[in-house]
């Protein structure tokens, strides 16, 4: 696995989501991008991967297993309710879950990132996956969507600032940093400086 990680460059976001003026709008990687890309480096070093799911209680269980020829494996699970944003049916929502929770698993299973990890851990109830909460995620989002604002535009550009690194992705930032960040919104909100 650390062969596969070492050689493996960094993945493309290919795909991007624009929730219209004055709406979140940010790039991300889909599971068909980050299949295709890492696809080659899993023939390589011998990888391959699968997925199984459930839905208990209203619950969606998404498992990756990472499997190598010589039969060593990892396993990353994680689970959510169906996503109920955007007026979808029964269907649409748990569709939609499964495939974050398979994007999510499958790169944890691997232990890669993208470029800019994406911001769509818009499910409140999934564990973010480098520190910044769904709920300080969509806290956020109202504020910059108050403000017509983006992250990609102007909170990341910012964020590298105040906290003097490169910060490209939301997940990026610790909680600690999303609620520095947050902060700032905020007081900006208040002050209608924006």
């Amino acid at each position: 696995m650390a062969a596969f990680q070492s050689s493996l460059p960094t993945i493309k976001k290919l795909k991007q989501a624009d929730f219209g003026p004055g709406k979140a709008k940010y790039k991300y990687a889909s599971l068909d991008d980050i299949s295709e890309q890492i696809k080659p480096f899993l023939q390589q070093f011998g990888l391959s991967y699968r997925f199984e799911q459930e839905m208990e209680g209203g619950v969606i269980t998404v498992k990756c297993i990472v499997s190598h020829k010589s039969g060593h494996q990892e396993i990353c699970e994680m689970m959510s309710t169906p996503d109920q944003s955007g007026g979808k049916n029964n269907i649409q929502q748990s569709a939609s879950a499964i495939t974050y929770l398979r994007r999510y698993t499958l790169t944890g299973a691997l232990g890669i990132a993208t470029a800019d990890e994406d911001i769509d851990g818009r499910l409140e109830n999934t564990a973010s996956l480098n520190g910044i909460s769904a709920k300080t995620m969509k806290r956020i989002d109202s504020m910059l969507i108050e403000m017509n604002k983006t992250w990609d535009d102007d909170l990341l550009p910012l964020c590298s600032k105040i906290f003097k690194r490169d910060v490209t992705s939301p997940y990026d930032l610790s909680e600690s940093e999303a609620n520095k960040a947050e902060d700032f919104l905020s007081k900006k909100v208040k002050s209608n400086g924006q």
